[in-house]
């Protein structure tokens, strides 16, 4: 769900952009929160199968594909205020070296993918907990992940009718948005709780959701079956993944809905990762999962103690 430069008019984007650096800027100092370089490191893996993942489109409807959007998922491993950071992290990677979503569009991508999402997470983990049932991480992060897709594709829907650059029945294209999205839900929550169950499997209590006692090494386990997974996503899966436009772009597609020229093209060995340069997808993977670890990892710095706990 990359939003394309010119997709919303520049003064709703200004908007969209001043909201996402506000949560971001709230996420670094409200409460002046901290953590340790170990949760820190533990971010920047987040990021990196984020940004391996949404690597890898899939199939869910004849001509239309789908990606991870990552919100929920980061948020259960690793809580909602670096789950921000890792989320910025990758959406600015991608906009500014790769060329995905528009540079003007950042901020809207980081309310959309990032704000929205997890802020969905966040409330479905209180419920649960109201509930009694927060032992059960994996069926509340599948229910966060199924809703935060719809939920950001709406939320568009609703920034489309304040600043669209185009006209259309705005009913329809909800109904458009939401059923398609409810469908690359189903692969949010596949990836979800696929990749938080193998988490939990290889290190239990790593996850900020995980109610269980942390080892000492649990969190550098969790990074390496992170960092493993992130890899796997963006050069084997990347490979074999499918083309089609995903559920915004065929959305437009079906509507004629105006989009600009991309502003800012990426790096051209990597832009569009890759395809028009003809790198190769092993090359720019691996490239791209340790360029995400690493600016999530710088952009979370400030929230940086060497006093905090291995679970803080």
């Amino acid at each position: 769900m990359h939003v394309a430069d010119h997709f919303l008019t520049p003064e709703a984007s200004v908007v969209t952009g001043v909201v996402a650096a506000g949560a971001v800027a709230a996420a670094i100092t409200v409460g002046r929160p901290r953590f340790s370089g170990t949760r820190i490191a533990l971010a920047g893996a987040t990021a990196a199968v984020i940004f391996g993942a949404q690597m890898v489109n899939f199939p869910v409807l004849d001509g239309t594909s789908g990606h991870l959007m990552g919100g929920v998922l980061a948020t259960a491993l690793v809580g909602p205020r670096l789950a921000l950071m890792a989320m910025t992290g990758v959406l600015a990677l991608q906009s500014i070296v790769f060329g995905d979503g528009g540079i003007t569009a950042l901020g809207t991508n980081i309310l959309l993918m990032g704000v929205v999402p997890i802020a969905v997470a966040v409330g479905m983990r209180s419920l649960a907990r109201a509930a009694g049932a927060d032992r059960f991480v994996r069926t509340t992060a599948g229910a966060a992940a199924l809703v935060s897709v719809p939920a950001g594709a709406l939320t568009l829907v609703a920034l489309y009718a304040l600043g669209g650059t185009g006209t259309v029945e705005l009913g329809a294209m909800a109904v458009s948005m939401t059923g398609v999205h409810l469908l690359i839900g189903l692969g949010e929550v596949l990836i979800t709780v696929g990749v938080l169950s193998i988490v939990m499997l290889v290190a239990p209590g790593a996850a900020e959701w995980d109610p269980r006692p942390a080892a000492r090494t649990a969190p550098l386990r969790a990074g390496v079956a992170l960092t493993t997974s992130a890899l796997v996503f963006s050069t084997a899966l990347a490979a074999v993944a499918a083309s089609t436009p995903d559920g915004l772009e065929s959305v437009v597609a079906s509507y004629s809905l105006p989009v600009g020229d991309t502003l800012v093209t990426g790096v051209p060995l990597l832009s569009d990762y890759g395809s028009i340069a003809g790198t190769s997808i092993l090359l720019v993977g691996v490239i791209g999962v340790l360029a995400a670890g690493a600016l999530t990892a710088a952009l979370s710095a400030p929230m940086l103690t060497c006093r905090a706990p291995i679970g803080a």
